[in-house]
């Protein structure tokens, strides 16, 4: 008999159910009981913990769901919802199991690509049980990070989303880590945004970081964008430093 790709193991932001063959969350959950992003996640959580009643926190590019599950439990008391999108049929498949073995009814699991358009997108094939990140899987045309496996004929597609077609209210933060996506995501997101001023984290590692800044920038000149790592930027707005306690003069503050 084959062994089952998926293991549950606990962790700081729950029980999760995660990929055994994944060479980078899954090592790292299983040696920190964190992940590798545990200063960003405990970030997002304690915006999500000091945010309004009824506030929303998106995950756009969830992987197994680190962000997702530690923000749920930050907002579940206060009536807050998180959002989770990932396009990878097997690992949303996860999350949605994390999700329920950890009681989040709160956490609303999306099979999902997120864009600046409606459309299908074919889902890159690799096999889940060989040795790989998966979470670099990248839905361009082509592969452009070298990973383990080489990038299969695709048999399946997956639904593309705009956010602003959802009408997401109380927006306090948002993920963004896509791999090379990301000005998409922020065109297709720009009244959502707008609207409510959330918090946003962007991976920078396959984007360009003068079109983040720009796309940023446009949908409103009070963000402030900051470089937090060689992985992110975190942008916000100065009502919103002041109000979550964030000291934004011990960051790179952001210039073109």
């Amino acid at each position: 008999m084959a062994i089952p790709f998926t293991i549950s193991i606990p962790t700081a932001h729950g029980q999760m159910l995660v990929n055994r063959y994944d060479i980078n969350q899954t090592n790292s959950l299983i040696k920190t009981c964190a992940g590798p992003d545990i200063q960003q996640i405990s970030i997002a959580q304690h915006i999500c913990s000091i945010a309004p009643e009824g506030s929303v926190m998106l995950d756009i590019g969830a992987n197994f769901g680190s962000y997702a599950l530690s923000c749920a439990s930050a907002l579940r008391d206060k009536g807050g919802i998180v959002h989770a999108f990932e396009a990878q049929r097997i690992i949303s498949y996860m999350l949605s199991g994390s999700a329920v073995l950890n009681g989040y009814e709160n956490l609303f699991v999306h099979h999902a690509c997120v864009g600046n358009d409606v459309c299908d997108i074919p889902i890159p094939r690799f096999d889940y049980t060989k040795q790989m990140n998966f979470g670099s899987i990248e839905f361009g045309k082509e592969q452009k990070e070298q990973l383990h496996q080489q990038r299969g004929i695709s048999n399946e597609s997956v639904k593309q989303v705009r956010i602003d077609d959802f009408n997401f209210e109380k927006v306090c933060f948002v993920k963004i880590d896509v791999e090379g996506m990301e000005t998409k995501v922020l065109e297709g997101a720009i009244e959502t945004f707008r609207k409510s001023m959330p918090v946003i984290q962007i991976e920078i590692l396959k984007s360009d970081l003068k079109e983040i800044f720009e796309k940023v920038k446009a949908i409103s000149e009070d963000y402030i964008i900051c470089r937090y790592d060689d992985c992110d930027v975190i942008c916000m707005s100065s009502e919103k430093t002041a109000s979550y306690g964030i000291d934004i003069n011990s960051q790179e503050i952001i210039r073109f």
